[in-house]
């Protein structure tokens, strides 16, 4: 399955016929109605099946559901829109075994449904396996942006480690860099009390790539109380941080050379070395497949989308 990068309509294809009978042996309950089904579709991508009208409370969450922090006023600001216009986007599910059905991706949308107190919501159903899953909510969520920066994180981590993925994998079906995933994945080393700041947007994802270049806890927890506490930006963070990356590596290299390497990592999001000899000198930067070499030649050249 490899349904990243193509959006949700991908899921959803547009022509519908009629059906009359349920794909399991279940009853439907009075009240829902089989209203369309969709064209056969490829296998290897997880079976489409058809759009359901079915009771929210027949609907389990999906346990793999990367996102676990729903913003208040968001949902309630969802909920109004619902109340008025209707929901505009099934929701996706699995069929179970036992007649019921696990979501996959409208955590929000069901929610608000609930709330309403509203009969019957409309569902794709489709095949998933356990990856497919994860892949389906965790694109749509990225496309949405609902991810914080550490849910997504942990996301892509539950590919690499559950699934077996490697970064590049994981990347190409998340339509990323392998360097956005490696970056991504970092944030989860840092302590708990850094991933929440970084969650609930204390602190950027850049912010955070600085303390993960300071190996000593006394100097990072400095770096990241004064981060907080005076609202620093990601330069000031970067200029208070050079001189403590420049003694945990015992480098004579000048701070300012270290500071102008951080900026262009975080410009160009990857690996770049500045060595410098009076007023000659070279930088070098890293690329780790074609598509990271494109996104920086657009950067450098202006041209990045």
């Amino acid at each position: 399955m490899d349904t990243f990068g193509k959006g949700l309509s991908s899921l959803i294809p547009g022509v519908i016929a009629p059906t009359p009978h349920p794909t399991s042996g279940h009853p439907l309950p009075q009240g829902e109605d089989r209203v369309r089904v969709l064209p056969p579709h490829d296998p290897d991508e997880g079976e489409v099946m058809s759009v359901l009208q079915v009771a929210p409370d027949r609907i389990d969450p999906n346990p793999r559901q990367p996102r676990t922090i729903f913003n208040e006023e968001k949902l309630q600001e969802l909920k109004a829109s619902i109340k008025e216009y209707g929901i505009l986007e099934p929701l996706i599910v699995t069929e179970k075994n036992d007649g019921r059905f696990e979501l996959i991706a409208g955590e929000r949308r069901l929610r608000a449904v609930k709330m309403l107190k509203l009969k019957t919501v409309p569902v794709v159903v489709r095949h998933a396996d356990d990856l497919e899953k994860l892949e389906l909510s965790l694109i749509e969520n990225i496309q949405r942006q609902d991810l914080n920066p550490i849910e997504e994180a942990e996301a892509y981590r539950e590919l690499v480690e559950t699934f077996g993925l490697t970064q590049e994998e994981a990347a190409k079906k998340a339509g990323k860099s392998r360097e956005s995933i490696s970056n991504a994945l970092r944030l989860l080393e840092l302590p708990t009390e850094m991933q929440t700041s970084v969650a609930s947007g204390k602190i950027s994802p850049a912010h955070a790539r600085i303390l993960l270049s300071i190996d000593n806890p006394r100097a990072r927890k400095e770096v990241f109380d004064r981060m907080v506490g005076e609202g620093l930006t990601v330069r000031e963070a970067q200029d208070l941080a050079a001189p403590k990356i420049r003694r945990k590596r015992t480098s004579t290299k000048d701070p300012a050379l270290l500071a102008d390497e951080m900026r262009l990592r975080e410009t160009l999001n990857t690996k770049v070395q500045i060595e410098k000899s009076g007023e000659r000198g070279k930088i070098v930067i890293q690329f780790y497949s074609d598509q990271d070499y494109s996104e920086i030649i657009g950067k450098i050249s202006g041209s990045a989308e």
